[in-house]
Formats: structure tokens, C-alpha cells, sequence
């Protein structure tokens, strides 16, 4: 199930949250988790979240959302359930992700100097709770696959 919350304070556009809760009888559900929040104004009135799914795998929502709090003026916007990925390089500059290709699939854009060591900190798809953080050397223009143990 697929849940949404809008906290509306006067004078401010409400900034969504999505979480889910897993039931094996539609009746019982477990603990509520975090999933994301709305990324810009233009999703912050949700409306009928729908998971994606592959056999018994979730891989991403797809909701309604507009600016206005309006029915009639919605757009279908969809995201991924992944990881969320944190390159820093050695000076602390973060590199920002540039896009995703589907699920845990991520893009960014390779520094001038075409290389980059640092730290790589992975966190859960709340994007917020932290799943590991090592070193990393990456070259522009490769493939990387992370794996943690």
C-alpha cells in the first residue's frame, strides 16, 4: 500500500512524503517506511500513487501531481526506488547525480579532468538512512557496478 501525506501550513505550498507499509492479508500492515518526498513545485499536490512492479519486486511509483491544488490540471510524474548515491571528491566537493537510466542505474558527469578519487556513501532508497561509504577512483566515460558487502 501506498501512502501520502501533504502537511499544509498557511502561507506555504505542502510538501508531499510518500511511504508504504507491507500487508501478507490487506488487513494487518507492518511499520510505515519512508519512500521520497516531492522533488519540485510542480508535484506538491499528489494525488493516486501506483507502484511498478516485476513479479514481487517494487521498482518505482507513478503518481498524479500538479502546482494548484486542482483536479483538472494533473501530470503523471513517475520515479525510481533506488539507492541514492553520493560521490565526493578529495577537496569535499559532492558531484551531483545527473540522471538515472531505471532502477539502480545512476549517471554523473565526469569532472574536467576526466577522473576523480574520493568517497562514495550509498544510502537506502529514503535517501536518508546510510548503507555503507567507502573510496573511490572513477574515470569519465565508464561503467561502474557497486556491490556492498
Amino acid at each position: 500500500m501506498a501512502l501520502y501525506v501533504e502537511e499544509a501550513t498557511f502561507g506555504t505550498v505542502p510538501s508531499p512524503s510518500f511511504s508504504y507499509s507491507l500487508s501478507n492479508d490487506g488487513v494487518t500492515f507492518r511499520t510505515e517506511h519512508s519512500l521520497f518526498g516531492g522533488v519540485s513545485p510542480q508535484d506538491h499536490f499528489v494525488m493516486t500513487p501506483a507502484f511498478l512492479t516485476s513479479g514481487s519486486s517494487i521498482l518505482g511509483v507513478l503518481y498524479g501531481a500538479n502546482s494548484v491544488d486542482l483536479l483538472s490540471s494533473n501530470q503523471i510524474y513517475a520515479r525510481w526506488l533506488q539507492k541514492k548515491v553520493v560521490i565526493t571528491d578529495s577537496s569535499g566537493v559532492p558531484h551531483a547525480l545527473q540522471g538515472g537510466y531505471g532502477p539502480d542505474r545512476q549517471r554523473f558527469q565526469a569532472p574536467p579532468t576526466g577522473s576523480l578519487q574520493g568517497t562514495i556513501t550509498v544510502y537506502a532508497e529514503d535517501g536518508v538512512t546510510p548503507l555503507g561509504l567507502g573510496s573511490v577512483t572513477l574515470t569519465g566515460g565508464k561503467a561502474y557496478s557497486l556491490v556492498l558487502n
